[in-house]
């Protein structure tokens, strides 16, 4: 059994009321010949705007060019322009996380590009204003609160990705995995998943590892079992330090405890904490950051007990 590649809407696992709404996008662009408009994807991490990102611009211009942009690096305008600058008509401009744009000019730029068509570059204390091609900007965000309505609304399509049901997580382990894997099977990696398939896929890939070292052609419970209790995970999909960290925060669940706190407590250094073991506490809502400090959910305390 070969893995399949996400590369159409029939590949992804989305609502058919969402595809459809993107198809009907694409059919009136090839029909009007006008670039696609621009699209605007919402949602918790892990649940593939990425992924659909590069899928929309396979469906609607498969010969163009996809250009990614990280909203956390932007920290000038000048290489977006320049990126900008290479485009052609029906290029696709996809800016992961674009909420974490600080810069104001660098907005109001991407404004004159969305709307106008025209790229403003700053020459000394002037402006001169430059035709673009015909792109299109598809914006991911985890945090829409963060953007102003004046950005939201350059976006004439909203899509809000929501958490995937067990069923959808199961359909996208099937289409992920190289072998055969039994429905058993794939309702646990789907449950310990909890709606979030960067985590189904994870799992699947970690598994068929397993099962490549073993000759395992098919994959079932005792498998998914297997492999976990290799990498200590739970039933939740947390592995020891993590389970740790819920544990520490859940002993002190009436105050906040600093990040150098718990790296102190914890003997782990900040940054590994940061980087792999609370993204998925907060994708799971387990914990919260805030200014004082870390924090656990009621939600936390609820699974730690």
């Amino acid at each position: 059994m070969t893995k399949k590649k996400i590369e159409t809407l029939d590949d992804f696992v989305l609502d058919e009321n969402t595809k459809n709404v993107i198809k009907f996008a694409i059919q009136a662009a090839r029909k009007k010949n006008e670039s696609l408009k621009h699209i605007l994807l919402t949602g918790a991490g892990g649940l593939g705007k990425s992924t659909l990102a590069k899928v929309i611009s396979n469906e609607y211009n498969p010969n163009g060019h996809f250009f990614i942009e990280y909203g956390p690096k932007i920290k000038n305008d000048i290489a977006i322009i320049n990126t900008i600058r290479k485009m052609k008509d029906g290029d696709i401009l996809f800016i992961d996380e674009v909420h974490a744009i600080k810069d104001q000019t660098i907005i109001e730029m991407l404004y004159s590009v969305m709307q106008d068509r025209v790229i403003n570059v700053r020459v000394g204390k002037s402006s001169l204003s430059k035709p673009t091609a015909s792109i299109t900007v598809i914006a991911a965000t985890t945090d829409l609160w963060k953007l102003t309505d004046s950005f939201i609304g350059r976006f004439p399509i909203k899509i809000d990705l929501l958490p995937y049901s067990d069923i959808q997580l199961s359909t996208m382990i099937h289409s992920y995995s190289d072998r055969n894997v039994d429905s058993s099977a794939a309702e646990k990696i789907a449950i310990m998943s909890r709606g979030i398939a960067r985590l189904a896929v994870e799992s699947i890939d970690t598994i068929n590892l397993y099962a490549d070292a073993n000759d395992i052609s098919t994959i079932d419970v005792s498998t998914v079992n297997s492999v976990l209790g290799l990498l200590n995970i739970d039933e939740y999909g947390l592995t020891m330090i993590q389970r740790d960290y819920l544990k520490l925060l859940s002993d002190d669940f009436n105050r906040s405890l600093s990040i150098n706190m718990i790296s102190s407590l914890l003997n782990k250094p900040k940054q590994e904490l940061e980087r792999f073991v609370e993204p998925l506490l907060i994708e799971l809502d387990l914990i919260e950051k805030t200014t004082s400090g870390r924090n656990i959910t009621q939600k936390g305390i609820e699974l730690y007990q």
